[in-house]
């Protein structure tokens, strides 16, 4: 009804607006000669200086159009809704602003002329127009929600199989569109799970399970190792996303490439013919620049997806296996610290598996940008310290290796203490032993504190190692360029720089990456002998185990 009403009120006033003009305009046709007074009239109130009045009806119009337009985009961007209000109004306003903008056409002095009111009104005048463009989409989509039925299973049934991964086209699944139905639901209301894309099945828990489970299987021994089935089960993948991070890496170092060539056409005068260099250096910046950033993008993705799927695959391997071990022998806690900790560990390398191999080529593209700027010795000093800081960290790195497994032994035992204490917590109030078996828990604790306090400390020595290496290699380049007094020009200096710059991120992840080696060493091998025990199945198989449990029962 308010709708109506107000609709009502727009048509009233622009009927209005329309006889006044009419009206006027008859006026002036039946005045013959007073034509010439009402010019001279109206001349003289344009010459008048401004008054307050017209200021503020100004300004009113101008706040008016402003919040006109915020709330019009409001309503169309967040509500979702499209009217059609004001449109005779503004687009009469609108065509009498560009009739009165043609020099050809003279238009009698009683037609209102174009003001600083009328350029606000511009920007709403394209919105209504947009509006009105939309407005039949809008209303075909109304409808289409009547007719919807009230089962919508199948409905969203279909929409995730069209929407899903796997029937992305190759520009839909470089630049991601293939989100963008996610992200318009997601816009429009809230989320449910008929919106979210299914699937696809060769990255579902089952068939990454399935896969492990045949590469591991295949040999039923004690030399299969959980690495190698692994890396069969997901080798593929791990090509596609090494390919990625290789470009990604050379693009990335195009940049310092490139900076000598700019500095140099920068600092040269040019003809017009010599532009074209110019442009065709902008244009391979600018490409890089792209390919960096898809690259790197469809890297981390990659990455990602390796991950879960390793994830899950190992923890269905660990659980399978902790059903056929009830009688022989791994505790709890060891298990639940496989499944919480140790397989969370190995995905998460997989988001740094290729820095095992991108950590050398990034050094070797960077001593071979060095060289080229500022000759041989430079590149070897910086080449020597880089080696110097490397090999400087492989007893810390030892070291940190060894004090991860204390750490996992220690947690292991507290955690399988607390879960025993937990369990018999009836018996332990029923003779007051709490207090005995507290200061049991408390030992535990403070073993694992003291291993894990020795182990941060050994993390800080390799991190301030490496934080500190990047200003010792520019400053060593550096030296040895004064030493030998190595022309130093201004692209060669910002080059350098650059390439420095881009040399501290894998220098600053490699304290992580050899950590991160470190703990996935550790945790495959507890996984690995976890999977080789023999399971319960396996044990009732044996006589002489099966005799000795048959006496431990009598």
């Amino acid at each position: 009804m308010d709708i109506l009403i107000v609709e009502i009120i727009n048509a009233a006033f622009a009927v209005l607006l329309l006889a006044w003009l009419l009206i006027d305009i008859l006026k002036q046709s039946r005045g013959g000669g007073g034509g010439d007074l009402h010019r001279r009239a109206h001349e003289a109130v344009k010459k008048q200086p401004t008054m307050l009045f017209t200021t503020v009806t100004v300004l009113s119009n101008i706040v008016i159009s402003i919040l006109y337009i915020g709330f019009g985009f409001y309503q169309y961007w967040d509500l979702g809704t499209v009217t059609s209000k004001s449109v005779i109004f503004c687009s009469l306003s609108v065509s009498i602003h560009f009739i009165t903008r043609f020099s050809s056409i003279e238009l009698p002095y009683s037609w209102p002329e174009a003001n600083i009111a009328d350029f606000p009104s511009l920007p709403l005048s394209i919105l209504l127009c947009l509006n009105a463009l939309t407005f039949r989409c809008s209303s075909n989509k109304t409808q289409d929600d009547l007719d919807t039925p009230l089962l919508q299973e199948e409905h969203g049934k279909s929409f995730r199989d069209s929407a899903c991964y796997r029937n992305a086209g190759f520009w839909s699944k470089l630049t991601f569109r293939w989100l963008n139905p996610l992200f318009s639901s997601g816009r429009m209301g809230k989320l449910e799970l008929s919106h979210v894309p299914s699937v696809p099945a060769s990255e579902t828990a089952e068939y990454a399970s399935s896969l492990l489970e045949d590469s591991f299987g295949k040999e039923k021994n004690e030399t299969s190792n959980l690495p190698k089935a692994i890396a069969n089960a997901v080798w593929k993948s791990l090509a596609i996303n090494g390919v990625f991070a290789g470009a990604n890496t050379i693009a990335s170092y195009m940049g310092p490439l490139l900076i000598t060539y700019f500095v140099n056409f920068l600092s040269e005068n040019h003809d017009d013919s010599g532009y074209l260099h110019g442009l065709v250096l902008a244009f391979i910046f600018f490409f890089s620049k792209t390919v960096e950033s898809l690259t790197q993008r469809h890297w981390y993705f990659g990455a990602q997806r390796i991950g879960v799927r390793v994830r899950a695959a190992l923890s269905a391997l660990v659980y399978k296996k902790s059903l056929s071990v009830k009688f022989a022998g791994s505790s709890k806690g060891k298990i639940i610290n496989m499944i919480n900790v140790d397989v969370e560990r190995i995905g998460d390398f997989c988001w740094n598996i290729h820095g095992v191999w991108l950590l050398p080529f990034q050094v070797f593209l960077a001593l071979v940008i060095l060289y080229r700027n500022l000759g041989a010795a430079p590149s070897i000093a910086a080449l020597s310290s880089t080696i110097l800081v490397m090999v400087s960290n492989t007893p810390l790195a030892s070291k940190q290796e060894r004090l991860h497994s204390r750490i996992m032994e220690a947690k292991d035992s507290r955690i399988k203490a607390t879960s025993e204490t937990l369990k018999s917590m009836r018996v332990l109030k029923l003779y007051s032993w709490e207090q005995t078996f507290l200061k049991k828990l408390l030992q535990l604790r403070e073993t694992e504190r003291i291993w894990l306090g020795r182990y941060l400390y050994t993390s800080s020595a390799i991190a301030f190692l490496f934080w500190a290496s990047p200003t010792l290699v520019s400053a060593i380049t550096f030296g040895v360029c004064i030493i030998l007094k190595t022309p130093l020009t201004t692209g060669t200096v910002l080059s350098a720089l650059a390439t420095f710059r881009i040399l501290q991120e894998p220098i600053y992840n490699l304290p992580e990456l050899i950590s991160m080696i470190a703990q996935t060493k550790v945790s495959i091998d507890r996984i690995q002998d976890f999977l080789r025990e023999k399971g319960s199945k396996e044990a009732d198989s044996s006589p002489n185990f099966c005799s000795i449990r048959h006496c431990n029962r009598n």
